[in-house]
């Protein structure tokens, strides 16, 4: 799906209100690509950011790559090593958060839609305590008809 406002909308149809659990920024977080548009936005935010790792840009993290039209996340900003969840996810109390929501790539903003389908990722409903309600209300709705 191209349109993130369009996921976000087909989110707030289906009820999705995210419980915080971090589940998909640790489970799916090292698999995340930014379109290169992307990631000339995150190259004009101008404020460091505190990681696992210390202060840095958010871009640190990235390996551009321009034949692909992307840039492949998470990596050490000063190894290179490659990273299996986002440096950016803070655990509070029992809650996970983002430190950089406001700039968070799209395919986070939008999950769990499926960026290339556009429907909700069903497979995600083992990870996701929110995919796994929507699922099993709707396979109720279903089974009611």
């Amino acid at each position: 799906m191209r349109n993130t406002e369009e996921a976000i909308e087909k989110l707030k149809r289906l009820g999705f209100k995210c419980q915080q659990c971090g589940n998909c920024c640790l489970e799916l977080g090292n698999t995340l690509k930014l379109d290169l548009d992307e990631a000339k936005k995150w190259e004009e935010f101008d404020d460091l950011v505190f990681s696992n790792f210390g202060y840095y840009f958010p871009t640190d993290f990235m390996e551009i790559m321009p034949e692909l039209q992307c840039a492949d996340l998470w990596f050490h900003p000063v190894t290179g090593e490659e990273l299996h969840r986002c440096p950016f996810l803070r655990k509070r109390n029992h809650n996970y958060r983002c430190l950089i929501y406001d700039i968070r790539p799209d395919v986070c903003k939008i999950f769990p839609i499926v960026q290339a389908t556009g429907e909700l990722g069903k497979d995600w409903a083992d990870i996701c305590p929110e995919v796994k309600r929507i699922m099993e209300e709707s396979m109720a709705t279903h089974s009611d008809e």
